[in-house]
């Protein structure tokens, strides 16, 4: 399941980032690796952008990244 997949105020642990290598690095160093916790805020009224939440930073993802990002539901 990709980031994409979630509900507002939901939470995931990233388990994969797949992707372009610039792509990977960049948000390697925003935190985003496996294990980290994502808090899914919101979306654009049309789906794009997503506004995310990790490790205390809000981000705001392009869609098609976004699905680049595979987590797995916190329980």
């Amino acid at each position: 399941m990709s980031i994409c997949d979630l509900y507002p105020g939901q939470k995931a642990y990233v388990e994969i980032v797949a992707g372009e290598e610039k792509l990977c690095k960049r948000l390697n160093a925003l935190g985003c690796v496996q294990g980290a916790e994502i808090t899914f805020k919101n979306k654009a009224p049309l789906g794009d952008p997503i506004i995310i939440n990790l490790k205390g930073t809000t981000l705001a993802l392009r869609k098609k990244d976004a699905k680049l990002i595979q987590v797995k539901k916190a329980n």
